[in-house]
């Protein structure tokens, strides 16, 4: 069975994109409308307040998708790491270990190990290992990888299997903390997001209510 995981679309990233550009857009429209036909400053300063606050929004929601989506793939890797440990322990060697834990993962772990042995193949450094780790930015990871590398170039002695199962363990624990902290942060974050659209609607409502006052000065 293999798990669904998210992985990087280009067609997703260009729905975004344009999403971003037609409020942008909108906004634009709106402000150069308010600027030629009703000259009002406090409603050209209250439509610059929103178009910031989309924007921030944006970028804020694109950064966290792209953290939460690393997080995910983070995650698998543990599990990916639990189904070699048990091949390892069935009598696999390393490299069949890797291939066949692969078959368990989603299909872009799978890719990622693919290449992996695929490099493996044609470099017998620690290059091939180092480059895989990279794509979950994890130095933690990185060690695991490392680890696999020495089973591999050094024999999967006792020794080895220890420091390996020394590094799960210890990567383990760190994901798990760090997802119960993410969780919190993104509740977190759930409160205070009402709190500053109700602060930005506030600022846009009183700065509508000036303006108009301000016109039915200029009008008596």
């Amino acid at each position: 069975m293999r798990i669904k995981m998210f992985s990087f679309s280009p067609l997703k990233s260009n729905k975004k994109f344009l999403i971003l550009l037609f409020g942008d857009l909108i906004f634009i429209l709106l402000i150069l409308l308010v600027l030629f036909f009703w000259k009002n400053i406090l409603s050209i300063v209250s439509l610059f307040i929103c178009l910031a606050a989309f924007n921030f929004w944006y970028f804020s929601s694109a950064q966290q998708n792209k953290n939460s989506e690393l997080e995910l793939h983070r995650l698998e890797f543990i599990q990916f790491i639990s189904f070699f440990q048990i091949f390892l322990k069935n009598g696999s060697n390393v490299y069949n270990a890797l291939k066949k834990a692969s078959d368990f993962s989603s299909i872009y772990l799978k890719q990622l190990v693919d290449n992996l042995l695929e490099n493996v193949d044609r470099d017998k450094t620690i290059v091939p290992f180092i480059q895989f780790a990279k794509h979950f930015g994890d130095a933690t990871i990185e060690k695991v990888a490392i680890s696999i590398y020495q089973m591999i170039d050094e024999g999967n002695n006792s020794h080895h299997l220890t420091k390996f199962n020394l590094l799960f363990e210890r990567i383990s624990e760190e994901k798990l903390n760090h997802s119960f902290n993410s969780y919190q942060r993104k509740l977190d974050s759930i409160t205070l997001f009402p709190l500053v659209g109700a602060a930005i609607i506030t600022i846009s409502i009183s700065l509508g209510i000036i303006s108009m006052l301000g016109d039915m000065i200029n009008v008596i």
